[in-house]
Parts: structure tokens; C-alpha cells; sequence
């Protein structure tokens, strides 16, 4: 999936909308998104109420945005107890050159955005904006349950892995565990973003 030109031109786009059974037991794997302009949206996106799914072995590459998401908290699902993306597993990923064009915003290569009880493990994101990210942007979602456990991320321009929410005014991120990964080369390896850290 190439050349994917103009406002919110992404590759792969899951929306899960039905309230009660969502979307279920998907596969996502073996594909290649490139040259895609999928900014302000993801070249590889999850949102809403699509549950139990693996998304594996994908090489994402030279976008505009971010690379893969996973998203909760959009109002995909007119249920806000279903409208997270959850319960996956997020495997053998390539990611690389997501970068946003622009200001007042990074593009990570992998992105957990308020959804809950993923995996990410053994992926490779290399020179992005962010390697990973687990976040919530919109305000009183939690991303939660998170595991992020056996990755690679090297030379990304921000930073390597961010966790936390944007500022003060958005969600947060709890009960999640980042265990062996290997950073190298990123601006900055490791940040937690705080309130403190929006005031200044």
C-alpha cells in the first residue's frame, strides 16, 4: 500500500463502531505501507471497539504521521465503555521514517493512544519522531495494561519511549510495564511526561 496522497490518506484503517460486538479476531500481518500522507490520521490504524487482534511483521515506512495506532476514546463506538482499542498483540513490526511535517506535534512509530491490555514486543522502530509511544490524548481516557517488552528502537529524533499523557489537560497512562528494550541513538532514550513538565 503506496503513494496514498493528500489529508488523512492512510493505509490500513480499523474502526470498530458496532457497540456490542466490535470487530474480532483480526489479523493485520505481512503488509507494507509506504509514501503515504496519512497526517493528521496513521498510516496503520485501531480505533474503537475492535478487540482480540494481532498485528504482526508489517514494515511501515516513510509516512507523514504516525506509523501504527492503536486509539480509544474518539467516539468510533457509541458505547464509551467499548470504544477502545484492546486486547492485542502488537508483534515483529518494522517502522520507520514516521515523521510529522510541521509543528506542534511528534509522530511515533508505534503509538498506544488510551487503548488497553496490549502487547508490543519485538519490534523494530528506527528514525521517527518517537519510537514508541503510550499516551492518552483525550482527557479522562487511561491507556492501561500495557506491556512494552523485547523492542528495538534506535536514532529516533525525540525520543526513544514516552509515556504519559500530552499535558495536563489530557488522559493518562497507568499499570503498564516496559521491561528489556534496547534504545540506542534516540535524543532521548526514555521520558515520562508529567504535569509538571506541561507547566513549563
Amino acid at each position: 500500500i503506496h503513494n496514498m496522497t493528500g489529508a488523512n490518506a492512510m493505509g490500513i484503517t480499523v474502526y470498530g463502531t458496532e457497540p456490542t460486538r466490535g470487530i474480532s479476531n483480526l489479523v493485520i500481518d505481512g503488509n507494507e505501507i509506504y509514501k503515504c500522507q496519512p497526517a493528521r490520521s496513521e498510516a496503520l490504524v485501531l480505533n474503537g471497539n475492535v478487540h482480540d487482534f494481532v498485528v504482526s511483521n508489517n514494515y511501515v515506512h516513510d509516512v507523514n504521521n504516525i506509523g501504527i495506532d492503536f486509539i480509544g476514546g474518539e467516539g468510533r463506538s457509541p458505547d464509551p465503555s467499548t470504544d477502545v482499542a484492546r486486547n492485542g498483540l502488537v508483534s515483529s513490526n518494522r517502522v520507520t521514517r514516521a515523521r510529522f511535517r510541521g509543528g506542534g506535534r511528534d509522530a511515533a512509530g508505534i503509538f498506544i493512544d488510551g487503548a488497553q491490555d496490549i502487547v508490543v514486543e519485538r519490534n523494530l522502530v528506527w528514525r521517527n519522531d518517537v519510537g514508541i509511544e503510550v499516551n492518552a490524548i483525550h482527557a479522562g481516557r487511561v491507556a492501561t495494561a500495557v506491556t512494552v517488552r523485547d523492542n528495538v528502537v534506535l536514532a529516533n529524533n525525540r525520543a526513544g519511549i514516552s509515556i504519559g499523557g500530552p499535558d495536563a489537560l489530557g488522559g493518562s497512562v497507568q499499570n503498564c510495564s516496559f521491561t528489556n528494550n534496547t534504545l540506542y541513538g534516540d535524543e532521548k532514550y526514555l521520558t515520562a511526561r508529567t504535569r509538571a513538565e506541561a507547566a513549563l
